[in-house]
């Protein structure tokens, strides 16, 4: 019983994953194109004046190439800009220009909307439970609680092409507990 339970939470989250990145595109285009990554890229560097591009990375839990690609749409946008550490050459730090910090509020003006439209549904004491076990479960992953289930992935990108896959997958598991 535990283990369909935790099937059927495991099929909500992914579900409310697809369903909150398509809201928040939709909202996206609504004007406001830098949502998402973009915008949270932009708050932090704006919190955190002149951090590094690997800083950066981790705190967004992205790979560093990911990075260097976002970082530099992000400054052809003119919304941040590098610049080298005076000491060390291979390091670069990371600032909000002023076209960045207002594309950033009218971010942050929206995202406060989307999470309250989101979370309206939700007591404070609920959202506050729900932080706390997604918190719990993402620390989970991070740390490799979750051995088997990486060995499990790692072998399943290696041997099938994943997104195909998965989205198979995704439709057996939907097919599997449509009837529960």
């Amino acid at each position: 019983m535990a283990n369909e339970e935790s099937m059927k939470l495991f099929i909500e989250l992914h579900r409310l994953g697809r369903q909150m990145h398509r809201f928040s595109h939709k909202i996206s285009h609504g004007g406001n194109h830098f949502m998402g990554g973009q915008s949270r890229m932009l708050t932090i560097v704006a919190e955190n004046e002149g951090i590094t591009q690997r800083q950066l990375a981790e705190i967004m839990d992205v790979r560093p190439a990911s990075m260097t690609v976002m970082i530099g749409k992000m400054e052809l946008f003119g919304l941040v800009e590098r610049k080298q550490d005076d000491k060390d050459q291979r390091v670069m730090h990371i600032y909000i220009t002023d076209s960045g910090r207002k594309v950033e509020e009218e971010s942050r003006i929206s995202t406060q909307k989307l999470v309250g439209s989101l979370f309206q549904s939700l007591s404070d004491e609920e959202v506050k439970q729900m932080l706390m076990i997604t918190e719990k479960l993402s620390k989970s992953l991070n740390e490799g609680d979750s051995g088997d289930l990486q060995c499990g992935l790692h072998d399943h990108h290696r041997h099938h092409g994943f997104h195909k896959h998965h989205h198979e997958s995704d439709d057996n598991l939907k097919h599997l507990f449509r009837n529960l």
